[in-house]
């Protein structure tokens, strides 16, 4: 079945049951499992004769709670019981691109990063239900002899008629009907949008029954520990000899850009690894290199213009005495909770199957076809659910081995790669640098001038996903206030690092450089800092809504000399977030007793999941800015550097995350905390050089 992109089609019969596609499929058929009398919606839907709903979810649940946000907007749309609708991933191959990432960057590509499954996905999801829900109401209507507007569907019936019809009683008549125009509820029209109803992924993780990539298990399946060489290096040294003495050793597989020991179990495979001592070689730069390219880039004239209003440059060269500050952001590593699994099969028919936990299932199903010499379409990948919010797992490089074992040895291949070796070799949070001028006039600030140098995040590992240009976006979203005269560039470095997204990073450093800079002018200017935001935010209603609100709610307490108080607000994603922190300390000694956030993303699917994202953005963050960089040597982190959470972990602070919705479409949540906490807790302790780098003044 082909239809083109956002057109919506209906099709089904005895045996086939209801479809409502909403996008276009991709390369294959959509991978989507149907009972025989089973109903499919949207490729992605599928609603069982005893009234079960299963949604095949385009979008990889990484903790996030994306599953349960897109069956809440099924349930409450199409009339359904919450409890009543299960959820499995989508295999690769079946389309739904991301269009935000599109949009944004340029590639066609099905990702789960950024903030964008909500905001990519929630209207057609809606509509999709919606025609269900009318293709229902139709059939229930013929069969009652009543008006459909007389029928209320609730809790998976249709009810007004002698009896409640279930879904299942109505789903192959529905097949039949010719489908027209169907109208969404209302926001929260069916009570479920807007509560926070369990997680559908929180009991079997409760269970353990919860299935991760390495969790998988297969008849006659192998074990492999792989070692990878990093990006431009190669394997150079390898002890068979001692690997082989190891018990349960199978096979020993050397390639340029690879070792992998295979054995009948995993820690057979990971102790003869360790015994093969493997070496490898690996390229620039370093940490002098990396600033030296920083230092240039910020010289230089050019870069991409994201800002440019109101000639800033003149405004800035006029005043007397701008206010002029450099920051820094050294590459940093993922603290990842699941290392890069995978598991292969070889099929009869020549092709493979592969169970991998990534981001990004398409572009990981092309680099198997590519490692394995086999074309995308005899290649079956399951998405698994991840357990990792870093971002560490938006590619996975265990796939591609995983399937060229199996496909070597003829036998199920689960491949992984160790923590420490992943985060030795996985992207680098970008090396980032700025400088901010800013000219102050009439009492309030006159020019703002941002230049921004840095390697690029999400545009590098969509490069290396996907072959587009890499770009960096740094600043790209502009500052949240109005100034008459503002100009922001960024020149995006190449560097040969491995860089790539993570978790609100690159806006956590535009929101340090900014928050910061807006408490240096608040403070020459004699003013009181959150009132001086709330009059530099023009129009903007929502932000300013929040910073009186959180004012009242933290106690602000003015931000003066003897106060240990912080604030400090970012507009990300379609959302907004506003944070008062209370610390103690310098940057490089500090304490965090309480944190205050307010938050506006728009109309809520579920306010419990907003909170836990906020909050754990705070908390990532916190145990990032206590953790010393790493020092970068031939492109590579030093060993043993950042090992651990541990300094985040002495001491929690007390949290509250105040949530705010007004009207605007859903924005994106799951980036906020990280962002804005740097910021705040820098406006907290003071000003200075230490508290202009991330993570502050700790070194590697």
């Amino acid at each position: 079945m082909r239809i083109d992109r956002r057109s919506l089609l209906i099709g089904g019969g005895i045996g086939v049951g209801l479809l409502v596609a909403w996008h276009a499929f991709g390369d294959d058929d959509p991978a989507v499992p149907v009972a025989p009398g089973g109903t499919a919606v949207g490729g992605l839907v599928a609603l069982d004769p005893q009234g079960g709903i299963t949604l095949h979810c385009p979008q990889v649940e990484y903790g996030q709670g994306i599953w349960t946000a897109f069956a809440q907007l099924i349930a409450d749309e199409m009339g359904a019981r919450i409890d009543s609708i299960a959820v499995q991933p989508l295999q690769a191959g079946s389309g739904f691109a991301n269009p935000l990432i599109a949009r944004a960057f340029g590639p066609d590509l099905r990702l789960t990063a950024a903030a964008t499954s909500v905001r990519g996905f929630a209207l057609d999801i809606r509509r999709a239900a919606a025609a269900m829900r009318e293709l229902l109401r139709d059939e229930a209507a013929e069969r009652t002899g009543l008006d459909g507007d007389a029928l209320l569907i609730d809790g998976s019936e249709v009810r007004g008629g002698e009896r409640p019809l279930s879904f299942a009683d109505l789903a192959e008549g529905a097949a039949r009907r010719r489908a027209g125009k169907a109208r969404l509820r209302s926001w929260a029209g069916g009570g479920i949008i807007g509560t926070s109803p369990d997680r559908v992924d929180l009991p079997p993780k409760m269970r353990g029954s919860f299935t991760f990539a390495a969790d998988v298990r297969l008849p006659n399946m192998l074990y492999a520990a792989i070692r990878l060489a990093p990006p431009g290096g190669r394997v150079t040294r390898l002890d068979r000899a001692a690997a082989s003495e190891r018990g349960g050793v199978v096979e020993i597989v050397e390639a340029p850009d690879f070792v992998a020991v295979v054995g009948e179990t995993s820690w057979a495979a990971e102790q003869a690894l360790r015994a093969a001592d493997v070496r490898v070689t690996s390229a620039p730069p370093g940490d002098a290199a990396i600033d030296a390219a920083l230092d240039a880039a910020l010289a230089q004239e050019g870069g991409e213009a994201f800002v440019d209003v109101g000639e800033a440059g003149e405004v800035i060269a006029a005043a007397e005495a701008p206010l002029v500050a450099d920051f820094r952001a050294a590459p940093i590593l993922h603290h990842g909770l699941e290392a890069p699994s995978a598991t292969a099969r070889p099929r009869g028919d020549g092709g493979i199957d592969v169970w991998a936990g990534t981001r990004a299932p398409d572009a990981t199903r092309r680099a198997v076809a590519a490692a394995t010499g086999l074309s995308p379409g005899t290649i079956r990948l399951v998405p698994m659910g991840i357990g990792d919010p870093s971002g560490r797992l938006l590619e996975n490089d265990a796939a591609p081995v995983a399937a060229r074992l199996a496909q070597r040895l003829g036998r199920p291949v689960q491949a992984q790669v160790s923590h420490a070796a992943a985060a030795r070799l996985g992207a680098f949070a970008p090396p980032m640098a700025a400088r901010i001028e800013v000219a102050l006039g009439g009492g309030a600030i006159a020019g703002w001038r941002a230049t921004y140098a840095a390697a690029p995040g999400l545009g590098a590992s969509l490069a290396r996903l996907d072959g587009t240009r890499a770009q960096s976006r740094l600043g790209a979203g502009g500052l949240p206030y109005t100034i008459p005269a503002q100009a922001l560039r960024t020149t995006t470095l190449d560097l040969p690092l491995r860089t790539g997204w993570h978790r609100g990073r690159e806006e956590a450093f535009h929101a340090l450089a900014t928050e910061t800079m807006i408490d240096a002018a608040a403070r020459a200017l004699g003013r009181e800092p959150l009132s001086f935001r709330i009059g530099l935010l023009g129009g903007d209603v929502r932000m300013a809504r929040l910073l009186t609100r959180l004012a009242a709610e933290a106690g602000w307490d003015g931000g003066g000399g003897a106060s240990m108080m912080g604030v400090a607000c970012t507009r990300l994603d379609g959302s907004r977030i506003a944070l008062v922190a209370e610390a103690s300390g310098s940057a490089s000694s500090f304490r965090v007793s309480r944190l205050v956030a307010a938050v506006d993303c728009g109309a809520m699917i579920n306010p419990a999941l907003v909170e836990q994202q906020v909050t754990g953005g705070l908390l990532a963050a916190l145990g990032e800015l206590q953790l010393p960089a790493p020092r970068v040597v031939d492109g590579l982190p030093r060993p043993g550097a950042r090992a651990g959470l541990a300094p985040a972990l002495r001491a929690l602070p007390e949290i509250t995350v105040l949530t705010t919705p007004s009207g605007e479409l859903p924005g994106g949540v799951s980036s906020l905390g990280a962002a804005v906490l740097p910021a705040a807790l820098a406006n907290a302790l003071g000003e200075g050089p230490a508290l202009r780098r991330l993570p502050f003044a700790l070194g590697g």
